[in-house]
């Protein structure tokens, strides 16, 4: 009788860790599909040696000025080719991670949503 109990307990046990190891595992597949990378210009041009752009820490002051939560910002190239040309935008672009739902937010600030690759 105490074996079959055992097998039991043993049995709840492996299904009670299975099931918490799927509930955290779907927890952060959520989290991470929430978040999404928009991006915009610096602003920054060629051959202007004290133009350096607009930075992301003033360039969020924006999006947070319309209720939009920032999970991370970073510069970066948007990795496209550009004319060298002297006075002519750089590749620079300013990044930021925010929730899917603000993407029509961000999009009507001229925020451009960055797909999968574009920053390579």
């Amino acid at each position: 009788m105490a074996s079959n109990e055992f097998r039991l307990f043993s049995h709840m046990f492996r299904m009670l860790v299975l099931t918490a190891f799927i509930l955290v595992c779907l927890t952060s597949c959520k989290k991470d599909s929430q978040i999404v990378s928009v991006y915009k210009s610096d602003g920054s041009l060629q051959c202007q040696v004290d133009n350096l752009g607009i930075p992301p820490t003033t360039m969020q002051v924006e999006l947070m000025d319309h209720d939009i939560q920032i999970h991370n910002a970073y510069k970066t190239h948007d990795g496209l080719m550009h004319i060298q040309l002297c006075g002519t935008p750089t590749d620079n672009i300013n990044v930021f991670e925010i929730s899917v739902v603000d993407i029509e937010k961000a999009q009507t600030l001229g925020f451009v949503l960055m797909v999968e690759g574009d920053d390579e």
